[in-house]
This record gives C-alpha cells, structure tokens and sequence, in this order.
C-alpha cells in the first residue's frame, strides 16, 4: 500500500525538480544579460566620443604611469599569496610560503581572468595542494577562509569609506545618507564581532550541521590587514591610470572604485567584464570624461587581468614541463600528474580569446601608425595582412576546440596560425603589442607539446552548441563594434574595392567578407567530411592468438571473435584480449575481456586509454555483472540493458509440467518425420551449401538483412569453426543453428539460427530441446540462450531515467520489438536470468554509445530501418 502511494506521489517532487532545472538555467543567463546591459551603457555613454579619441587616450598614458600601475598590480599579487600562507596556518599546515605562492598566484591569475572560481580556482587548488599533501577537507577550508578573507577586506575598507564619505557616496549612488551610515556600522560590526569571536579562545563555532574552527587573534588580525591592503593595491593600480580631475580625490575614486566591483561580483560575469567599467565611468561621470576614463580602464584590465592570466599560464606550462625551480621542487614533483586535464583547457581558453581578440582589432580603426608604416610596407601587403588576419583570428576560434580535445593536428595548425597572426599584427599596423602576446602564446603551445596526442580529425565530431554560440557571439561582437566605429560613414558597394591608407571603412568590409568566406569554407568542409581513418586489421599472429584464447574461454560469446568484423587489444602478456568494432564516435568492445581474468584490469584501462589517445568513445557492451567494480574504477558508468538467460543442464529432461509445450513439439516432430543431428566440425564444410539456401530462403521470407558483431552471420569461414546443430526430414535440410562450444563443458549456445518456409512451426522448439537433452548427454553446464533486451528493468518513479524508459519500451514496444514474446519464450526453459550491461561515459554520451552500438549490430544506419 505504501509503495503504490509513493508512485501516485511521484509526479509532483519530479515537477518541481524540472522547475528548479529550468529556474537554474534561467540564472545562468544573469550573467550573460548583466554584460549586454554593462556594453549598452558604455555605448550610450561613448555616443558623444569617436573611437580615436579613445585610442589617442590610450595612447596618451606615459609609460612611468603605465610602470606604476604594472608594480601596484604586482604587490597586489604578492597579498594573493598571503591569503593562501594565513590558510595554511589557519589549518595548522607545515607547506611552506615558497610552496604555496606559485599556487596562490597561478589560481589567481587564472580565476580572475576566467572567471567562475568553482570550476578555475577550485579545481587548480585541489589538484596543486592534494600533490603538497592537504587532505580534501584541509583544502576545502583553505578555500573558505582565502575567500572569506577577500570579503573581510572588502568590508573594511567599505564600512570606514561609507562612514567618512557618506555625503559623496550619497550623491554617487543616489541612496540616502541614513542608510548609507547604516550599512557602514552593519559592515564594521560584522568585522568586528569576528574579531571578538577570533580573540576569544573555545571551541568551534557550530552553525547548524557545520563546525567552524576558530581562528586565533593574530591570524584574524593579519587577515584584516592582507585583504584591506590587496584591494587598495587594486585600486591604486587603476588610481594612477584614470584621469584625475581637480574636485576628483583619493576617497572618491575608491568609493566608487569598490561599489564597481561590487557590481561586477554580484553580475557573475567572468573578471567582471564591462559591469566594472560600466559601474565606474558612470559613478565618476561628473569628474572625468566618458572616453578617457574608459581608456584608463581597458589599459588596467590589461596590466591587471590579462598580463597576470598570461604569466599564470606561463607557471603552469613551466611547472608541468620543466619543473619547479628550487623553491618548488617538491610541489612540482608532485603536481605534475595532475596538471594534464589543466594545461590543454587552459590553453584553448587562452587560444579562444586570442582568436577573438584578433577579430574585433580587425573591426577597429588602425590608427596614426598606419600612415608612418605606409612608407616602409607596400599598401598591397598590409591590406593582404588585414585581411589574413582576421581569418587567423576565425581559425584560432575553431582550433580552439581542438585544443580542449587535445589533438595533435590543432596543435600544429594553432602554432602556426599564432606565427601568422604575429607577423601580420607588426605588418598591418605595427601592433608590437598584439604580436608579441600572440608569440607568447606560440611559445606556450611549443613548451606543452607533450598533452596533445590524440590522432583525429579536427572536423569529426560535430561542434558542441555552447561552441558555436561562443563562437557566433565573438563575430557578432566585431560586427556590432565595427558598425558602431563606422557608423556615421556611408556604406556603399563601391567601397569594398576602396584601397588607400585612410580607408578604414572600405577594410573592415573586406575583413567581414573574408570572415564570411571563412565560415562558409568551414561549413562546406564540415558537410563533406571524409571517413575517419580506419583501424588496421589483425595480423596473423594475433589470429592465432585469439584462436588459443577463445578455446579456453569458458564463455560461449567468446566465439564471436572468430566473426572476422573486430579489432583486438591484447595486454602485454598476451593472455587476454578485447574485441571491439567502430561505429560513429564509439569503439564498442563485445561483452568483457576474454582470457585470463587477472588481466581484464590491466585491458580495461588499456582500452580507456587507447580511445582517449584518438579521441573516441569506449564503450562496453553487454558486460556480466562480475567485473563491475573495474569499469567503475576506470571512471566508466554503467546502464542495464537487459538479462541473459542461462538453463542449467545438469539433471536436464523434458519431464514435468512445466515441459509440456517442449513434450508436444518432439511429438509433433516426430510425426513430421523429422531428424535431428549435431555435425561434426570437420564435416560442416560438405553442408554448407545446402544451409546457405536455407539461410538466404530465411532471410527472404523475413524480409531481413544480415546483423553483425554481437550476432553471427552466414560467414562461411565463421561457420567452419563449429559443429551445426540439424533438423533434417529425410535427406532435406530445414533448419540449422551453429553450436559453440565453452571450454571445459561448461556452457553451450547457438548463435545463427535458419529454418525454410516448409518447416512446421515449433521446429525451432524441438531443434533447442534436442540440443539441450543433447547437452546433459555430454556433460555441458548449461546452455545460453542469449539476452532478452530491457527486461529486468525496473519502472519505479526514483529509478534512473533510462530504467523508466527502458522499463516501457518493454511493456508497451511491441510494434518495434517483440520485447515480451522473446522473454516468455525464452522461460519455456526456466532459465536463471543475470543482467547485461552497457558501460560509458557517464552523461550523454552513454544515449549516443547505444545508438553506435545498434548502428554497429544492423550493419550501418540502414540497417536500422530494417528487420
């Protein structure tokens, strides 16, 4: 009674999980929305500025203030690894400083820059201190205390601004002074009282279900003092480049400097990026000017975020490949491991933004260094150069992708597409900037090498939705900019030929068609795409191998090695191997390893490994419950496809009541004068061409076609290898199935089974009650009678969604399949049922492994759509 009321329930709880789901992703696209509103005030803001009154801003920033802001920005680096030192003393941990700083500073680098601190910072921090010997709760609290550090500076600093600059603050925001001075005594008490509760020795602090252990005074204090002196070396970073009016002061900028940042934290965006200039230019409107103050700020995102992102990736690239200098040694020895999922994302990150960097520069106005460059470059050629790249910057976008795939083929095009990018930046506008951060990106592909191995097509997996939004919203964006640079000049189809120095409109046209071009080519090749490389076959010797190992395998489905449609990966022994096929993405192994058990751990990962080294999916189809625990220690999931039937011959007869629909087809044979037989090996070949018409009259009147890999086919060769059960009337042959044979005796099973028109119904009945009584007489196990697909699935509302399906298809699909009728055939023998597993990638990949596995099993994609 309990159980059907919790299925009456079920529907409820399952609608509001979808709703939190929907709910979740409309929060994701917060952040997205925060920036398009961030760029749309900045546009406003900038109608009454050209972009070369930014550009000149820009470039009016002497290179002493630019010097100051590079050394604040570096200072301020040095507070991040002070946050991670006072952890590791709050967490009672003997790492030592020189350790802990390259951690702290990559993480920062990085997560500053990208953004999302749970999938950047996090990840890098466990991988970097798990290799220092931290324990994952030891981490965890590392992580608390660095970020609840950062809020107590925050709160500092913003509770004495909001107590001494209220009246400014005030007319800034447009809030008033009251609650202004209210948040400022709210924000000191809240320091305070942690300070209080830090000097006050006890025990941990419990809030709820959580234990907080106390920081002492001394950590409690020197945090206070890190965190205020990090944000007001951000700040002056961003101080001593933003134009500084005579009524605009210390408190003022940094009031407005920190409720930016606010801003940009609440908004999710990755760095903040556009929420932060937005929130400043317009707090400081009445003391700057829109075009310079935005001017000062693109340079400090530069010096702030991206110089760090860059040499972020440099440590890491050096501590993968090179080592730690002495300073580090131990950690570098012991992180290197662990830095291989790290380095090739990281890259295609840094490659992604470095392509759409090169797009919108293409959409932009070169300058005055194109007019002293006309002298020296011919006019043909930095034209050539414009266009050339902004088509390395489109390449860099798709080559990206190939990076996070770790392909060896992405590698060499994105080295190369680096060094074009580079000199073209230097002959186009004399960009020394552009060219050199795109060398050092080259130089860090060159020194990573090492973790792009995989040989595959760049063009063989189809891109990935959130790809080729990324990727459409980077061109929409040089667009959109290019349109709004351009937008007080008249557009005419003449001027896409227009070619001098001072055409700027007429390039960035050219540009655009180039990048359409670009796209169109990608298209095209994408459509037309050849086959993936195929596999080399088996050779001689592994055949033999093979043969040795499959006549000592107790299992019967062993034998559908011997079909001549697999591939094999033995282990170094040579005492266990996998068979497998190809099909889409997937390299699909049959049933578990076959061989010496002791090896199927080591052939496993083996396995893994191969696919990952090209790229492709591993999957294992219909594997026995026994070896779980080994594709789960490999990382691999694990979905029920059904049970396979196995009749106990020991003591088999056809006595009993249960026996009665078997008792009546020997009779019904019997009458029908019919014969049974089980031919010899040695004498199948003299059969063969009466069972090949047999075979073909089947398949005709079925309407059939042929399957392969976990199915026998009519493969002459195959069927030599075993003896063939017969069903004769006389000399006439009317059904046959080939019998294979476990080692030992200790399984028997038919794989291809074939019957004429003529036949009388139930002859197959009688061909397996023969074969089975057949089977006691010589002493076998028990008889397989293969799998019943989806049954065993259970249709309860908290079983996984593939259960569920699952569990329908087989109740109600019998328009498709004949799920049920093959079940409750297959009772008639009163087997013991054992579950068949799919095993995969978890996600979805485990739906697309079994469209490969059928695509596999019917012989192409066709063969889907017939019987």
């Amino acid at each position: 009674m309990n159980h059907s009321s919790s299925e009456s329930n079920g529907p409820a709880p399952l609608a509001g999980l979808s709703m939190s789901k929907r709910v979740r992703r409309m929060v994701m696209l917060i952040p997205f929305g925060a920036m398009v509103l961030a760029l749309h005030l900045l546009r406003e803001k900038l109608k009454q500025h050209s972009p070369a009154e930014l550009l000149t801003s820009i470039g009016a920033v002497p290179t002493p203030i630019l010097g100051w802001a590079v050394a604040f920005t570096g200072l301020a680096y040095l507070t991040f690894s002070a946050y991670d030192w006072l952890a590791l003393r709050y967490v009672a941990s003997s790492i030592r400083y020189r350790t802990s700083a390259p951690i702290s500073v990559v993480s920062y680098g990085i997560g500053n820059m990208v953004g999302f601190p749970l999938f950047t910072t996090t990840p890098l921090r466990f991988r970097f201190y798990t290799a220092a010997g931290l324990t994952g709760n030891e981490i965890i609290r590392v992580i608390s205390f660095t970020m609840l550090t950062s809020w107590l500076g925050l709160f500092t600093i913003a509770s004495c601004l909001l107590l001494s600059q209220t009246q400014r603050l005030a007319f800034m925001s447009g809030y008033p002074a009251t609650g202004l001075r209210v948040l400022g005594f709210s924000l000191l008490a809240v320091v305070v009282a942690y300070l209080v509760v830090s000097a006050r020795p006890g025990k941990a602090l419990r809030l709820g279900r959580w234990q907080i252990e106390r920081p002492n005074k001394k950590i409690a204090f020197a945090q206070l003092i890190v965190a205020s002196l990090d944000w007001l070396l951000m700040a002056a970073a961003a101080w001593v480049l933003f134009p500084k009016g005579p009524e605009l002061g210390v408190p003022t900028f940094l009031a407005a400097f920190l409720l930016a940042q606010l801003l940009a934290m609440i908004s999710h965006v990755p760095g903040g990026l556009g929420v932060f200039e937005a929130g400043l230019v317009l707090f400081l409107s009445p003391w700057a000017q829109a075009d310079a103050a935005l001017a000062s700020l693109l340079l400090f995102r530069v010096v702030y975020y991206f110089l760090p992102f860059a040499l972020s990736l440099f440590l890491v690239v050096f501590l993968e490949r090179k080592g730690v200098a002495e300073a580090a040694g131990k950690l570098e020895e012991r992180a290197a491991p662990w830095l291989g999922p790290v380095v090739p994302r990281a890259l295609a990150v840094a490659t992604f933004c470095t392509g759409a960097f090169l797009l919108v520069s293409g959409s932009l106005p070169v300058g005055g260094r194109l007019r002293g460059l006309g002298d020296w470059v011919p006019l043909g050629l930095i034209e050539s150069s414009h266009l050339i790249a902004s088509v390395a910057g489109l390449s860099l976008l798709v080559l990206a992708r190939g990076l996070a795939r770790r392909l060896d083929g992405a590698w060499h095009a994105t080295v190369w597409m680096l060094g074009i990018g580079a000199i073209t930046a230097l002959l186009r506008a004399f960009d020394w900037e552009e060219a050199l951060v795109l060398s050092c990106m080259a130089i860090l592909l060159l020194l990573s090498k090492r973790h792009f191995y995989r040989q595959a097509s760049l063009l063989s997996r189809p891109f990935s939705p959130r790809w080729l939004l990324g990727l459409g919203l980077v061109v929409a964006s040089g667009v959109w900019l290019g349109l709004i640079v351009h937008g007080n000049a008249e557009f005419s189809q003449d001027q896409l030929w227009n070619v001098s120095l001072d055409s700027e409109l007429p390039r960035f046209l050219r540009a655009q068609v180039a990048i359409a071009v670009g796209i169109l080519v990608l298209s095209l090749a994408r459509l037309f795409r050849g086959a993936p490389p195929t596999i080399a076959g088996p050779v001689e010797d592994d055949l033999k191998k093979v043969r040795s190992i499959v006549a000592r395998a107790p299992a019967t489905n062993a034998s559908l090695a011997l079909l001549g449609d697999k591939h094999f990966l033995f282990d170094p022994s040579r005492s266990a191997f996998v068979m497998f096929g190809t099909s889409g993405d997937s390299w699909i192994s049959m049933g578990d390893p076959v061989g010496d058990p002791v090896a199927f751990g080591d052939l496993i990962w083996r396995f893994r490994e191969q696919c990952d080294r090209y790229d492709e999916r591993p999957v294992f189809y219909q594997v026995r419950p026994q070896y779980l625990s080994l594709y789960l220690e490999a990382g691999l999931s694990v979905v029920k496809l059904g049970e396979s039937a196995r009749t106990s011959l020991e003591g088999f007869s056809l006595e009993g009541s249960h026996r009665k629909d078997l008792r009546q087809s020997m009779r019904k044979a019997e009458r029908e004068n019919l014969t049974f037989d089980v031919v010899p090996q040695g004498m199948v070949q003299t059969l063969l061409p009466e069972m090949r018409e047999v075979s073909d009259e089947w398949l005709q009147d079925k309407g059939a076609s042929e399957k392969a890999f976990s199915l026998g086919n009519f493969n002459v060769q195959y069927l030599s290898n075993f003896p063939c059960a017969v069903v004769k009337r006389g000399d006439r042959l009317l059904a046959f199935a080939n019998v294979l044979v476990g080692a030992e005796n200790r399984e028997l099973s038919v794989d291809l089974m074939r019957y004429r028109g003529e036949a009388p119904p139930g002859v197959m009945d009688y061909l397996f009650a023969q074969l089975m009584l057949w089977g006691t007489a010589n002493r076998f196990h028990h008889f397989n009678l293969g799998m019943a697909p989806l049954s065993g699935l259970d249709q309860h509302v908290l079983a996984p969604t593939w259960n569920r399906i699952g569990a329908l298809v087989f109740r109600h699909g019998e328009h498709f399949y004949n799920f049920q009728g093959l079940r409750n055939y297959k009772e008639k023998f009163t087997p013991t049922w054992e579950p068949r597993y799919l095993v995969a990638p978890e996600g979805l990949a485990t739906g697309r492994a079994l469209l490969d596995v059928a695509t596999l099993i019917a012989g192409g994609v066709a063969g889907l759509f017939r019987r």
